[in-house]
């Protein structure tokens, strides 16, 4: 199986032409690896010349695409699941909301949304936040398992006990 990369372009200056070699070991791949881009379509600043030259517009260009090619766009009930690869959604009995109790901005707080893959039975998670949660299809259909057990002494158990989301 191919291993699919992502690839700091922040390493590449636009008005900078790079080697092969150069260009491998900035992006930490093998020379063939710049060759096959090529034939996969990075131009070069001259084709016929004997050493090839790559302007950095020229590569951030093609790897920018290359990269978009591969997104996906999920679904409301969807999640990524890395195992197959592609988007999956995941049983309503399966699915659970942690509240991480990390702030994003001001005022509101960042939320996992946790699920099962129904083929390959491989741990899903969605990132959102609480405030997007209220009115999206998860705030309406699920409950949230993030409670503690509270007590004296002091207890160590942590449980998904289920309750109703109440805001």
């Amino acid at each position: 199986m191919k291993k699919k990369r992502t690839y700091d372009l922040r390493l590449i200056k636009k008005r900078h032409s790079y080697s092969t070699s150069e260009l491998s070991k900035k992006l930490n791949v093998h020379p063939r690896t710049i060759q096959v881009w090529r034939k996969q379509g990075m131009v070069p600043i001259e084709a016929h010349s004997r050493k090839l030259l790559f302007m950095g517009f020229e590569i951030i260009r093609f790897i920018s695409e290359k990269q978009q090619k591969r997104k996906q766009k999920l679904k409301v009930n969807e999640f990524f699941c890395p195992r197959c690869k592609s988007p999956k959604t995941s049983m309503l009995n399966d699915i659970k909301i942690l509240v991480t109790n990390k702030k994003i901005g001001i005022d509101d707080l960042s939320i996992h949304i946790k699920g099962i893959c129904e083929k390959c039975h491989c741990t899903l998670t969605r990132f959102s936040s609480k405030t997007k949660l209220k009115n999206s299809y998860w705030g309406l259909k699920l409950k949230e398992g993030h409670v503690r057990l509270e007590g004296y002494p002091p207890s160590a158990l942590n449980t998904d006990i289920k309750q109703e989301i109440l805001w």
